[in-house]
C-alpha cells in the first residue's frame, strides 16, 4: 500500500508542477500583468487519501496526507501533516475497515 501512495505522490508532485506558468509567461487577458510571477510564489496542497492505512492496531481505519508543492517546475514537494478520525482536529475515532479518506471533495 505504501509503495502505490509513494508512486502516486511523484505522479502527482509532476502533474503540481507542470501546472506553474514557464519563467517569462505573459499574462492572459484580464489578468495582471505579474500574475505568472505571484504564481510561482504560492504554495499549492494536495489531499491524498489513503483508505487502507493501518492506524494503530485498526486495519482500513484510513487517513489523509496533505502535500506542499513551492517553487514553480522543479521546485519542492514537501509531506504536510496527517489527518486520521480523532486526530489533527477532527472528529469521531478511528476504527477498522472505516477507509476514511476513500472519497475527497
Amino acid at each position: 500500500m505504501r509503495r502505490t501512495v509513494v508512486v502516486l505522490v511523484a505522479a502527482l508532485a509532476t502533474s503540481l508542477a507542470a501546472a506553474w506558468p514557464a519563467r517569462g509567461a505573459r499574462a492572459g487577458p484580464g489578468e495582471p500583468a505579474d500574475a505568472g510571477r505571484r504564481e510561482r510564489r504560492r504554495v499549492r496542497r494536495l489531499a491524498v487519501g489513503a483508505p487502507g492505512e493501518t492506524v494503530g492496531t485498526r486495519l482500513l481505519a484510513g487517513a489523509v496526507s496533505v502535500f506542499e508543492a513551492s517553487g514553480g517546475p522543479g521546485g519542492v514537494v514537501a509531506p504536510g501533516p496527517v489527518f486520521t478520525q480523532g486526530g489533527g482536529g477532527l472528529g469521531g475515532t478511528a476504527e477498522t475497515l472505516d477507509e476514511f479518506g476513500f472519497a475527497l471533495e
